[in-house]
C-alpha cells in the first residue's frame, strides 16, 4: 500500500532526527566546553580552522552547531573572520565524512549502541555517562531509521505509478534542487537530508544520476538553518554563516554544469549507487574547501559590505559574551557569564582611573565620559544577573 510506505518513510526520518537530536544534545551537554576550548584553539590559522572544523563536526554531528559556537566567538572578537570562515568549511567537509561513515552497512552495530547507550544514561553517578549514553543511543537510533527507510522503500522500486511522478522532476534539476534545500531548510539537517537521499538511491526509488542534483540542493539547504539562527543577533556572527551560505550557493552554480562529467568519472570507480552519491558528496566538499580557503579573507568583506554592522556593535554597555543559546550547557553558560563579568571589571577599572584625571584637569568631557561609562556598567551589572537568574 503506497500511503503505508510513505507514513513508514515519514516516520524513519523523524526517527532519524529525533536520534542527531538525542547525539548533539548529550555531545553539547557532556562535552560543550571542551568542544568550544577546541574550537577556539583550533582557529589560529585558516588551516588548523579547516581541521578543527571537520574535527568538532565528527563529534557533533552538526556543522550548524559548529557554525553557531564560532559565531558566537566571532561577535565577541575571539576569533578572526577568515578563521572562523574556513572553520565553517571544515564543518561542512566534517558533516560529508560523518555521512560517509554512516551510509555503510552498521545495522549489526545498532543493537548494541542502543543497549550500551540506554545503560550508560541511566547510570545516575555521572552526568558525563549519561550524556555519552545519550550520544551512543542517538547514534544507535539514527542507524535503526536507515534501516527501517532501506526496508521500507525496497518496494517502490517495483511501483508503477512512482516513475511517472519522477520523470518530470528528473528533467528539471533546477526545481529538484530549490526543493532538496527547502526540504532540507525545513529538517535543520543536510546530514540527515543526504542519508535519506542515499537510502532512497541505494533501494532504486530515485535515479543516482538525478539524485547528484538533489545532493546540491541538501548543500545548499544546510546553510539556511545557521542563516536564519543568527540573523537577528550581533551581524558579526551572521557573517560567518553568510559567507558560508554565498560560498555554497557558488559551488553549487559552478558544479551544476560539471555534474554530467562528475557522474560519469565517479560511475568509473565506484559501483554502488548509494556509494556514488556520498563520493560526489564528498567531492563536492572537497572541491569547496580547496577552492575557497584562499578567499575566506575576501569573502568576510562581501559580507561585511552585504550586511553592515550596527552602530550600537561598539557600544560597551551591550553584553558581548551572554549567549541565551548556551542555556542548555550550564557550564558554557557560566563561563559566559565569567567572560562577561571580566569584561565589567575591566571598564570598572578604566573608569576609576579615569576618575583620578578629573581631579587633576577638571575636564568636563572626561566627566562626562565617566558618567557614560557608569552607565555601562549599570547595565552590564543589571544584564550579568538577568542571565543567571
Amino acid at each position: 500500500m503506497p500511503s503505508l510506505i510513505l507514513l513508514n518513510i515519514i516516520a524513519a526520518v523523524c526517527l532519524l532526527l529525533w536520534g542527531l537530536r538525542h547525539l548533539k544534545s548529550g555531545m553539547m551537554k557532556g562535552f560543550g566546553t571542551e568542544l568550544r576550548f577546541v574550537l577556539q584553539k583550533g582557529t589560529q590559522n585558516r588551516f588548523y580552522a579547516l581541521g578543527s572544523g571537520v574535527l568538532v563536526t565528527l563529534l557533533v554531528q552538526s556543522s550548524t552547531a559548529a557554525i553557531l559556537i564560532v559565531g558566537s566567538f566571532l561577535a565577541q572578537g575571539l576569533v578572526a573572520p577568515a578563521s572562523g570562515v574556513a572553520l565553517a568549511l571544515g564543518a561542512d567537509l566534517g558533516t560529508a565524512l560523518v555521512a560517509a561513515f554512516l551510509s555503510m552497512d552498521l545495522s549489526w552495530l545498532m543493537p548494541f549502541l542502543i543497549i550500551i547507550g540506554y545503560v550508560m544514561y541511566l547510570i545516575k553517578f555521572s552526568s558525563r555517562v549519561n550524556n555519552l549514553g545519550k550520544v551512543l543511543s542517538g547514534l544507535g537510533l539514527m542507524l535503526l531509521s536507515l534501516t527501517w527507510i532501506r526496508e521500507v522503500s525496497a518496494p517502490l522500486k517495483e511501483s508503477e505509478v512512482l516513475p511517472v511522478v519522477l520523470h518530470p522532476l528528473a528533467g528539471d534539476p533546477i526545481f529538484g534542487i530549490v526543493l532538496t534545500a527547502i526540504m532540507t531548510w525545513i529538517m535543520h539537517s543536510s546530514l540527515a537530508m543526504i542519508l535519506l537521499l542515499v537510502s532512497l538511491t541505494t533501494t532504486g526509488v530515485i535515479p543516482v544520476e538525478f539524485a547528484f542534483y538533489l545532493v546540491l540542493g541538501a548543500n545548499l539547504g544546510g546553510a539556511m538553518p545557521a542563516i536564519m539562527a543568527t540573523w537577528n543577533d550581533d551581524r558579526k556572527a551572521s557573517h560567518l554563516a553568510l559567507a558560508n551560505g554565498l560560498f555554497r550557493f557558488i559551488g553549487v552554480c559552478v558544479l551544476f554544469s560539471f555534474v554530467p562529467f562528475l557522474s560519469t568519472f565517479i560511475e568509473g570507480h565506484v559501483a554502488d549507487d548509494g556509494q556514488r552519491l556520498i563520493s560526489f558528496h564528498l567531492l563536492f566538499n572537497v572541491i569547496l574547501c580547496i577552492c575557497a580557503l584562499p578567499f575566506t579573507a575576501s569573502i568576510t568583506h562581501v559580507t561585511a559590505m552585504l550586511r553592515p554592522e550596527q552602530e550600537d556593535d561598539d557600544d560597551d554597555g551591550r553584553p558581548r559574551y551572554l549567549n541565551v543559546k548556551d542555556f542548555d550547557t550550564p557550564g558554557v553558560a557560566l563561563a559566559n557569564a565569567e567572560r562577561e563579568t571580566l569584561r565589567m571589571a575591566e571598564l570598572l577599572e578604566d573608569m576609576l582611573e579615569r576618575s583620578i584625571d578629573t581631579f587633576r584637569t577638571q575636564n568636563q568631557s572626561l566627566i562626562n565620559a565617566i558618567q557614560q561609562e557608569d552607565h555601562d556598567i549599570d547595565r552590564l551589572y543589571a544584564a550579568i544577573k538577568d542571565y543567571l537568574a
